[in-house]
């Protein structure tokens, strides 16, 4: 979590232990909640703590170009991701960070210190996944040497920074945000997404894991079972750990061999069946829209309309009126 925040020009900025009232965006379930409001800016922080991971998400708006000088209290290993609008900031013992909408940074970082630009009336969403040694240190290993870059004594880059974030990794932050469990299960599903996260951060950018080749025949069989649950029922969605212990896989054996077998992530291939089925049921039926979200696994017709949009490059809608010929 961000703490001690003040502006280059020694203006504090003094966190209250809660949302603003009347605040009208996402709240991240069980998370902790800081703002500030006055008349020269807003800055909402909320984040959801656990032994091993933290997750979080920030908000910042300003009605004049700002630096805020900052002490972030996280853990070693973190993904950042610039939601909404381009972020820069300063880490110290690295140098200046930029970051386009949707790219993210994956870096390791004993310091903290943290020097964000704002810009004038632009609103910045950040999104941050922080990892401990222990739980870092489960999956890394897994993967390729990476090439770490801008290494200094308490910091470097673990990926090379500014990659595009895939439509997986958008979709678990989605998840994460709007998590519909609360209590013990809110816990187990955070801690699979976090997981599931960091494994799609590293995958996408080593897609070729050290164990990726070694499938044994067993392993193959498994895998083309996997696939056939997930066609079998596209409504549904599968967790990696549901679907890994009903063909009898670990996670991350799943999660690389689908890959490599199938050419596409596990997420891919279901997404790729929902659109095209989502695009056969609106060229042949007269099925409102809505229902076919719902056929399709999504219970937001919003959520559906977004994911359509993003696969295709063009609306439910438009289909619709191009097979009426409107």
């Amino acid at each position: 979590m961000i703490g001690l925040i003040t502006t280059s020009d020694s203006r504090s900025i003094t966190l209250r232990p809660s949302l603003p009232p009347h605040y009208p965006g996402v709240v991240l379930p069980g998370s902790t909640r800081f703002s500030f409001q006055e008349t020269f800016g807003e800055v909402i922080l909320q984040e959801f703590r656990a032994a091993q991971y933290a997750v979080s998400y920030y908000i910042f708006y300003f009605t004049e170009k700002i630096t805020l000088l900052a002490r972030e209290e996280n853990f070693p290993f973190q993904s950042l991701v610039a939601l909404k609008s381009p972020a820069s900031l300063h880490i110290a013992g690295a140098g200046k960070l930029h970051l386009r909408e949707n790219q993210h940074a994956f870096f390791s970082d004993t310091s903290g210190e943290r020097k964000f630009i704002f810009e004038q009336d632009k609103e910045y969403h950040l999104f941050c996944a922080s990892y401990a040694q222990e739980l870092a240190g489960q999956i890394l290993p897994l993967f390729p040497p990476l090439q770490s870059s801008g290494r200094k004594k308490n910091f470097s880059f673990l990926l090379r920074p500014g990659r595009t974030i895939g439509l997986e990794m958008l979709d678990i932050i989605h998840n994460l945000l709007h998590c519909p469990f609360e209590g013990n299960l809110q816990q187990l599903y955070f801690e699979n997404k976090v997981r599931e996260y960091l494994f799609l951060v590293l995958a996408k950018s080593n897609p070729e894991p050290e164990y990726a080749t070694r499938l044994s025949p067993s392993e193959t069989t498994a895998l083309y079972q996997a696939r056939e649950i997930i066609l079998a029922d596209i409504e549904k969605h599968y967790t990696i750990g549901e679907l890994a212990r009903q063909v009898h896989l670990n996670e991350f054996k799943l999660k690389a061999g689908f890959r490599q077998l199938f050419g596409t992530g596990i997420f891919e291939c279901l997404l790729g069946a929902r659109m095209q089925k989502a695009r056969s049921l609106l060229l042949e039926t007269d099925q409102p829209i809505k229902q076919i979200a719902s056929m399709t696994g999504y219970r937001r017709v919003t959520s559906f309309i977004t994911a359509f949009r993003r696969h295709f490059g063009y609306t439910p809608g438009s289909v619709r009126r191009k097979g009426r010929g409107t």
